[in-house]
């Protein structure tokens, strides 16, 4: 298993050797449980690197502002991008792909960017701090035709799924 540092260095945890590094290049950095490894950029971008070495293997979609901490549930399938715009990005790690359009969080939000966001450990819900309080998205798609109809007050029709919800699919 390999562990960075505070200095963006890579260590060995058995033995505490020096693998890799230092990577002054790396802004905030998150390690998966199965060993993923991405770090930010000052400009904004996630970068998938390599455990081992700190070599850049691929750039992820970020949001639109300088990434502030990255999160990753238990599995390392899905990373939780806290940005500086204030917005949450849920990137689905396998694929390198967005999740939904990126998620605002509000200009007054307390704790954004202190840990105020949380991506739950088996990846089915974020929850975040805006400024009316913590709002909790549901990830899980089996549970979002439930919740339309909920909201809706009634089933929906064929019509109306495919005119407002087509995108999600069956």
């Amino acid at each position: 298993m390999v562990v960075w540092d505070k200095s963006e260095a890579a260590n060995d945890v058995a033995t505490g050797a020096r693998i890799a590094g230092p990577n002054r290049a790396i802004g905030a950095i998150a390690v998966a449980s199965n060993g993923t490894a991405v770090g930010t950029a000052a400009n904004g971008t996630v970068t998938r690197y390599n455990p081992h070495t700190l070599q850049a293997a691929g750039a992820l979609p970020s949001a639109f502002g300088a990434a502030d901490s990255l999160r990753f549930d238990r599995d390392g399938g899905r990373l939780l991008i806290e940005s500086g715009d204030r917005t949450l990005r849920l990137i689905d790690v396998a694929t390198g792909t967005a999740i939904g359009d990126p998620i605002p969080v509000g200009e007054h939000a307390p704790l954004f960017g202190n840990g105020g966001q949380l991506l739950r450990p088996d990846g089915r819900e974020v929850s975040a701090t805006v400024d009316a309080g913590i709002a909790i998205w549901d990830l899980e798609p089996r549970d979002w035709q439930p919740a339309a109809c909920t909201a809706a007050g009634r089933n929906l029709t064929r019509a109306e799924w495919t005119r407002y919800l087509g995108a999600l699919g069956s």
